[in-house]
């Protein structure tokens, strides 16, 4: 089930975020965006209800959340029962997670479940051929370059996005023959438009820093609202700081404070300040210098701008735990 449809069913359908009254892919499901908003210690109820009720990766995922509080060793400890729970019911990126670091472990164990870890992506072909391709090729890319390159190929074949990008970033370190260094920028630079095409937030991200970093700021913009269109919440704050015309480099934006405005609430409304607390507070700060500006008229401009983005099922942080596989 995919997250936009599972905050549309059962327990969600009425805005009642009882755990109690969830199922275990729901919790997870829930747990994960409140992550990715932000809210990690509310979170962490919903993904530790759903590891509890047996759901695999929201095992995995509550013992990454866990795992970051270094400096508490029984909460390091209760993340490692959590990550070792969620390896045995089968999730993968657990699996791949203690064969690959788990260095407390036996050799044995380890050995046990990269055996486990290998025969998933196996399975996980007869369902998802491309993303086990993508997996593939991150098995074998320590031991078996060649191996590795060609299982991305296949991935590519496939057209997903993270695959553009990883191979993307394995030509920018230098992988690959070519004669000339800007046939490899080229390359680079298209595998990361077709991954930022495709709608992936990690690429748009990386292109607009390539077409700034050529100057090329009217092209950027463009890319920055795709990104916010595809539910990117650090957009939020960009782009409110950049139409509140307090953004030197882009400095050449018309300033439209109805759409700052309407950009800062968006993200005041959907963040929490878990993480990145210090841009929240910022955006407080953005926002109550705006009010005063406001004029009856632009304030129903706010509320358009705000109703033109209902469509965007949820604002969120695109990282590394959001999308596994």
């Amino acid at each position: 089930m995919s997250l936009a449809l599972a905050l549309t069913t059962s327990a969600w359908a009425m805005n009642n975020y009882d755990v109690s009254k969830m199922s275990a892919e729901e919790a997870y499901q829930h747990g994960k965006l409140l992550r990715s908003q932000f809210k990690n210690s509310e979170a962490k109820t919903y993904l530790q209800y759903a590891a509890d009720n047996g759901y695999p990766n929201g095992a995995y995922l509550y013992a990454m959340e866990s795992m970051g509080n270094q400096t508490n060793p029984r909460a390091v400890e209760n993340a490692i029962v959590y990550l070792t729970n969620a390896a045995e019911l089968g999730s993968r990126p657990a699996l791949r997670y203690l064969y690959r670091q788990g260095e407390w472990l036996s050799e044995a164990k380890r050995r046990k479940y990269q055996t486990q870890y290998y025969n998933s992506l196996i399975e996980l072909g007869a369902q998802s051929p491309g993303v086990a391709y993508l997996c593939l090729s991150d098995y074998f890319y320590a031991e078996d370059k060649e191996l590795s390159a060609y299982y991305l190929s296949k991935a590519i074949e496939f057209e997903l996005p993270s695959a553009h990008m990883i191979s993307a970033q394995r030509l920018e370190s230098e992988e690959g023959s070519f004669f000339f260094a800007s046939d490899r920028v080229a390359q680079v630079e298209q595998h990361y438009l077709q991954a930022a095409e495709l709608g992936y937030i990690p690429a748009i991200k990386k292109y607009i820093t390539i077409l700034e970093q050529k100057g090329k700021y009217k092209e950027a913009l463009t890319w920055r609202e795709k990104a916010l269109t595809q539910g990117d919440i650090t957009s939020l704050v960009s782009l409110g700081a950049i139409y509140s015309g307090s953004s030197v480099r882009y400095g050449f934006v018309e300033q439209d404070l109805a759409k700052a405005k309407a950009y800062f609430e968006l993200y005041l409304d959907n963040a929490g300040q878990d993480s990145l607390s210090d841009i929240y507070k910022q955006t407080e700060y953005n926002h109550k210098n705006i009010i005063d500006k406001i004029t009856v008229d632009k304030e129903l401009q706010v509320e358009r701008i705000k109703d033109g983005l209902s469509n965007v099922d949820f604002f969120y942080n695109y990282d590394f735990l959001w999308s596994i596989n």
